[in-house]
């Protein structure tokens, strides 16, 4: 039906007579306009095409943001293992050098007193 009613414009058009001048003001109003829409609808597409490429860096950047604060996670515990560890390991020394200093008179006596039991017996 719609592509009768426009042939049947269509040949309405083509058989009224019109004079030449109003056929060329027309005709470069609807070019004038067709280029209007034309221009119109490349920057849409350009504009549409532009704000994809945002999202798409944004989203790009929100995963490589997150990315790098579930390594930098991972790397704080790793870290904090690696202290808790050398602070046993200190803790160790510590518990060992308080031992010896504790009891080192002790063994040193032990021993001057066996080297001195040992040189009577022997001398």
């Amino acid at each position: 039906m719609n592509v009768r009613i426009v042939d049947l414009e269509t040949r309405s058009y083509a058989n009224s007579p019109r004079p030449a001048t109003i056929s060329r003001r027309v005709d470069s109003r609807i070019e004038e306009l067709t280029s209007q829409l034309n221009k119109s609808s490349r920057d849409r597409n350009a504009l549409g095409r532009s704000a994809e490429k945002l999202a798409k860096d944004v989203k790009f950047q929100q995963s490589e943001l997150e990315r790098q604060r579930a390594k930098f996670e991972e790397d704080k515990k790793e870290y904090e293992a690696r202290i808790q560890d050398l602070r046993s390991a200190l803790d160790t020394v510590v518990c060992f050098q308080v031992f010896y200093l504790r009891y080192q008179p002790d063994v040193l006596h032990s021993k001057r007193k066996n080297t001195s039991y040992k040189q009577l017996t022997v001398g």
